[in-house]
């Protein structure tokens, strides 16, 4: 071998500008899929007794964005790994057609539409701003689909930037319309639904920030979508914000739903001695250690040790808020070990 350096960078072409971009769109959406998993798992444990169709939104959803990190997995592995070394691989599209424009079609109409519903609840039936939220999300649904029509077909990222211009722009425009109106809408009609009195004003509070969080941070993401597809051509830099926007509609959908709910577990860990040195006379346990998580070590007396065997007694506390009705249920269970 001689000695001269060989400088892979000149032989492998520019490789940055299209690896990191994927590598790091399809990161942020394993990470907001964990995110996600945890949602499910506490609704899944919350709210057992949700309506058919309210279950059949979350768990829907779920599954959607369970399929759409999978075929990025996929097509990472293809990218990164088996097809290692060859550069022009890392501009192709893969199944990303489908897992990006497709998937987050179906996924943000179907939560756009869900909040239609809501603000139609909320506005006592006036189908005015409902009837915008659902033909702007149609818009961008059908924009959206027909971008990944035409990812399919030029099978490279660097090529939607001069050929797909018009689909994505009204796609993330009609997307952020939709969002912000959904977001304000909701806010308006749960601000005229404030009674006054304090556990409903903090509830509705609750809510509006709530709603202008999660409505403000899709819209976000879709408007630095279109300014970075519009503004750095070549550089395919639009294409980690939209690796995550489905990750953002369907976690916004399960934390308003688990919203709803406020856990708080305490656990006891409880012993029974014979040493009647350790013993009170009273027959009251004596706390021995207390922490921040409320968990106690304690002792009892003896003749109330049958009745309180060794073990760990686990006690959850579930308050349940209904937006329907504007009451708050309690429910407790408790579990010995």
């Amino acid at each position: 071998m001689s000695g001269e350096s060989i400088n892979l960078a000149q032989i492998a072409g520019p490789i940055k500008p299209f690896s990191n971009k994927k590598y790091l769109g399809i990161l942020f959406n394993w990470t907001l899929y964990g995110v996600l998993v945890m949602q499910v798992y506490i609704y899944y444990a919350a709210f057992q007794k949700d309506q058919t169709t309210v279950k059949t939104l979350v768990y829907g959803l779920f599954l959607l964005d369970s399929l759409q990190s999978i075929l990025l997995a996929r097509d990472g592995f293809i990218t990164f790994a088996s097809g290692f070394g060859n550069v022009e691989g890392l501009d192709e599209a893969h199944l990303e057609w489908f897992s990006i424009p497709f998937t987050t079609a179906i996924v943000s109409c179907i939560v756009q539409c869900f909040f239609a519903t809501r603000i139609y609840i909320l506005s006592e039936k006036s189908y005015w701003i409902p009837g915008a939220v659902v033909m702007t999300s149609l818009v961008q649904g059908i924009a959206a689909i027909l971008s990944g029509v035409k990812d399919l077909k030029l099978h490279l990222y660097s090529l939607l930037q001069t050929q797909a211009v018009v689909e994505i722009t009204v796609w993330h425009v009609a997307t952020a319309v939709c969002d912000i109106l959904i977001a304000g809408s909701m806010s308006y009609y749960l601000y005229k639904r404030d009674t006054g009195v304090k556990r409903t004003h903090e509830v509705v509070t609750r809510l509006i920030r709530l709603t202008i969080e999660t409505g403000t941070a899709t819209a976000t993401i879709a408007t630095l979508d279109l300014i970075l597809f519009l503004g750095a051509p070549g550089k395919i830099y639009f294409i980690t914000p939209s690796f995550i926007a489905a990750k953002l509609y369907v976690n916004t959908v399960v934390v308003i739903f688990n919203n709803r709910a406020q856990i708080v577990t305490n656990r006891m860990s409880t012993v029974t001695t014979a040493d009647p040195s350790t013993q009170s006379q009273n027959g009251r346990a004596r706390t021995v250690n207390k922490l921040s998580d409320r968990i106690q070590l304690t002792t009892r007396s003896k003749h109330n040790s049958n009745s309180y065997p060794p073990g760990v007694e686990i006690q959850k506390s579930v308050s349940v808020w209904n937006d329907d009705d504007m009451h708050v249920k309690r429910v407790g269970e408790s579990l010995t070990a």
